[in-house]
């Protein structure tokens, strides 16, 4: 495959394609377990003999965290209402939360593997393009499903495009990933501009943020390096940043007015506590994460306890008690202190900072970082693909694969 770079045999193909659909099925599930990750997992047990430092140092992490919850859990109250099979009771959902974790450090090694074996640049360069060719799958079934020719739920009754994602949202932002990613290494145009078509009929906010944060940052970069522009770094800066707190105002205007306006809001869950778009989700998390987080401000609640906790009374403010097994919906560095504390977060900040600091292509550092500021799980594939490439490319840089 180093030799020639255009084809590909059937195995190799084949390698490119469960990276991709890795990515994007992030939904698709026999009965409760992914599919993405159950084959990561058994890829884990069956073909991993060694793995990279940082794979271990994730590893450790993790590991240590889980160990923090089952002992945290001694002093914990849970809501066992909720519980109807033992996957989501406590220390399981711990436990099967550190799995889904397992198999994105297992997707991480694959990815590896695949460069290692096939080269760095061919190999993220056909990821993208095996990438682009599944989008237009997606755009197709889209406009089929736009003219009810059939349905595959791949988009809201609104037209908003979600893909195989739950969510409008993550399927926005893992775009935006991507499309910063192809930008970066200059892939062609037309795969650029379908990443950020997908971006806008997701309608995603976090993607179109993700984006203009890093051409924010882009700018002012160039303007620091090159010293003909140096002088307008400051004017620049005065421009841009504005702007990025009115885009951010923006972004969180919804739940910016449902905080400010808590009496409001009090009343309309106390008359409607079955409208689970007020009463579960993100709204009642913005009170229950920081209840959360005052109580438990140094090691967090533990790894997956959320549903299980959200209903107690020290926690869940005026909100009432739902018989769903709820998750925040936030996710990325809210998600991190939430299971894990400011120590959880501070081990992560220490670690990412002393990457940027030794390396010199820090791209790929930022683009793991920047979905995680936008609320990306850390149980999605795709953020694990930036430091396959992080890890892979300190040794053997990307080179021009186009001309």
């Amino acid at each position: 495959m180093k030799n020639s770079p255009s084809s590909l045999n059937i195995k190799q193909a084949a390698t490119i394609w469960i990276i991709v659909l890795a990515i994007h099925l992030t939904d698709i599930k026999i009965s409760m377990i992914k599919i993405s990750e159950l084959f990561f997992l058994i890829y884990a047990i069956f073909k991993i003999r060694q793995i990279h430092k940082t794979t271990y140092f994730f590893f450790i992490y993790f590991f240590i965290f889980i160990i923090v919850t089952f002992f945290h859990n001694i002093s914990l109250k849970f809501d066992y209402s909720i519980v109807d099979n033992i996957l989501k009771s406590p220390y399981w959902c711990s436990i099967g939360r550190f799995l889904e974790i397992i198999s994105c450090l297992s997707f991480l090694e694959f990815v590896r593997t695949c460069m290692k074996k096939y080269g760095n640049t061919i190999c993220i360069n056909k990821i993208l393009r095996f990438n682009f060719y599944f989008l237009l799958f997606v755009f197709a079934l889209y406009i089929a499903e736009l003219f009810k020719i059939f349905l595959l739920n791949i988009s809201y009754d609104n037209g908003r495009l979600k893909g195989f994602f739950v969510e409008g949202g993550p399927f926005g932002l893992m775009c935006a990933t991507l499309a910063l990613l192809s930008i970066h290494i200059k892939r062609p145009k037309i795969e650029i501009c379908m990443l950020l078509l997908m971006i806008v009929l997701a309608r995603s906010k976090a993607g179109m943020a993700c984006v203009y944060t890093y051409w924010i940052i882009s700018i002012l970069r160039k303007m620091y390096i090159d010293k003909t522009y140096r002088k307008f770094l400051f004017v620049g800066t005065m421009i841009i940043i504005p702007v990025f707190i009115y885009m951010f105002i923006y972004i969180a205007e919804m739940y910016i007015t449902t905080i400010i306006n808590t009496d409001f809001l009090m009343s309309y869950v106390n008359s409607n506590p079955d409208d689970y778009s007020a009463t579960a989700g993100r709204i009642p998390a913005t009170y229950i994460l920081y209840e959360m987080f005052c109580k438990h401000p140094i090691i967090g609640i533990g790894l997956g306890n959320y549903p299980i906790l959200r209903n107690m009374a020290e926690y869940r403010s005026f909100f009432p008690v739902i018989p769903i097994y709820d998750a925040s919906g936030y996710g990325g560095i809210i998600d991190i202190i939430n299971q894990f504390g400011l120590l959880g977060i501070a081990i992560w900040a220490i670690y990412f900072f002393r990457q940027l600091k030794k390396n010199t292509d820090k791209s790929y550092i930022i683009f793991f970082c920047l979905p995680l500021i936008f609320g990306v799980q850390v149980t999605f594939m795709y953020p694990w693909l930036m430091i396959a490439l992080h890890i892979q490319t300190k040794k053997n840089p990307l080179h021009a694969y186009y001309h």
